[in-house]
């Protein structure tokens, strides 16, 4: 009973605030969760979020600084930075604007569309399992070579072609028990199927990923914050920018690429470096345009209802990152995921595309549960944890207003059970990691 009243008072209470106590209350959960990152060895020394509640209407927190010619400068809502993976939200929207005009045919392969413009490996997929993450082509940021490279010689623009040749050097093998699984229930991440896919969209229109990017979504949505450069650009971010940061969780992942990048402000080349990429992870926001994406269901109200339909239908995820296989994706978005056993993750059903390059971790989600919108970044890569705990913060207060609007029709008389094992940014401990993908192993 004690349980019930507690969430009750709570509702009540969180129901009773003002916009500038709620405003104020949110400022400082979020300002927890950043600091949850601090230590003596930082990840990101930057946090942008931005939320549209129901209730309260469209709010925008900048916590953190950057280091600029020397000096401090303090992180704000006008920053712009870069999204990395959202940006395959906004390619796939395109191609399926396209798609809905006759111009594409999902169901046709790459072979018959466009012979010739992808490896041979692409030639028997279908432009819908490229989008859907449905192959088993590799994905390029995965293979060593390929971001050796970029580190080595981070000014160097290599083509999409030459790009994706290097994602299949090692080979594939498309009668794996991991390709049938592919081809038969889940999806695997590959920021390479967007490159083809771009190359593809470029072939059978004429014209160039920006420009198809632009007309379909960006001057619909009056997105005029959020860019997509030329692939053969600079890389530079527009002003005011954000500067990304090689926190320990960043190196880390380059160590595994067997790329060495000490720690500190040393990856702003290699962050510009990414805009070879195009819409596998090249694109830039600022975090008003981010939430405004966001709000739309990274691109659901620019689509006909038949095709959300098609894109709504979600495969579990696998492949070399086994968290992986905690959401499902669709056609160029993915779910959040939630594992009530842990405590891990946030409920409810939030949707949307999580972005991770080289210098920026972002996240864009939408609820239509609760008509609510979630956009953060954080100036580092590798550090997913922070954007969720961000947005498990406000889902919990969206739930806790929610329960107060609802009257309970029986009494509660069990016991709270223990607190899962968690550390305060909502990241899974090591032992109960361990638990979690042994009892995966074990229903897979």
């Amino acid at each position: 009973m004690r349980f019930a009243c507690a969430w009750l008072l709570l509702g009540v209470s969180r129901a009773a605030e003002t916009a500038e106590d709620w405003r104020a209350r949110m400022r400082d959960e979020f300002q927890a969760v950043f600091d949850e990152n601090k230590g003596f060895l930082p990840d990101a020394t930057a946090f942008i979020v931005a939320v549209a509640d129901p209730e309260h209407g469209d709010h925008a927190f900048a916590y953190g600084d950057y280091n600029i010619d020397n000096e401090t400068v303090p992180a704000t809502v006008d920053d712009h930075f870069g999204i990395g993976s959202i940006s395959k939200s906004f390619g796939a929207t395109t191609y399926l604007r396209l798609a809905e005009e006759n111009v594409l045919d999902l169901d046709a392969t790459v072979d018959d569309v466009a012979p010739g413009t992808c490896a041979s490996e692409y030639d028997a997929y279908t432009l819908r399992e490229l989008i859907g993450m449905r192959t088993c082509i590799p994905d390029a940021f995965n293979e060593p070579i390929f971001v050796d490279d970029m580190v080595a010689d981070p000014a160097a623009r290599p083509s999409l072609e030459t790009i994706i040749n290097a994602a299949v050097a090692g080979g594939v093998n498309e009668s794996s028990p991991d390709c049938k699984m592919i081809h038969e229930s889940i999806a695997a991440y590959s920021t390479t199927n967007y490159l083809c896919m771009e190359l593809i969209a470029e072939k059978v229109t004429g014209r160039t990923i920006a420009s198809l990017v632009a007309e379909y979504v960006l001057a619909p949505l009056n997105l005029h914050e959020m860019t997509l450069p030329p692939r053969n650009s600079s890389g530079y971010l527009p002003e005011p920018a954000a500067r990304p940061y090689n926190g320990q969780s960043c190196a880390a992942e380059f160590t595994l690429s067997n790329a060495s990048v000490p720690m500190g402000w040393t990856i702003d080349e290699i962050y510009r470096s990414l805009v070879v990429v195009g819409t596998g992870g090249s694109m830039s926001s600022t975090i008003s345009d981010l939430l405004a994406w966001a709000a739309s269901g990274v691109g659901d109200t620019l689509l006909a209802p038949e095709t959300l339909v098609e894109r709504h239908e979600y495969h579990p995820m696998g492949g070399p990152d086994s968290l992986n296989r905690f959401r499902t994706y669709g056609l160029g978005q993915h779910t959040q995921e939630y594992i009530w056993f842990f405590d891990y993750g946030v409920p409810g059903d939030w949707r949307g595309h999580g972005g991770d390059s080289f210098g920026f971790a972002s996240l864009a989600m939408r609820s239509d549960l609760h008509n609510a919108s979630f956009a953060a970044v954080a100036n580092t890569c590798n550090l997913p944890e922070i954007n969720t705990a961000a947005l498990k913060k406000f889902n919990a207060d969206l739930e806790a207003r929610a329960a107060a609007t609802e009257a309970p029709t029986t009494a509660q008389t069990f016991e709270p059970p223990a607190t899962p094992e968690s550390d305060a940014a909502g990241r899974m401990s090591p032992a109960v990691g361990a638990a979690a993908v042994a009892l995966l192993a074990f229903v897979a």
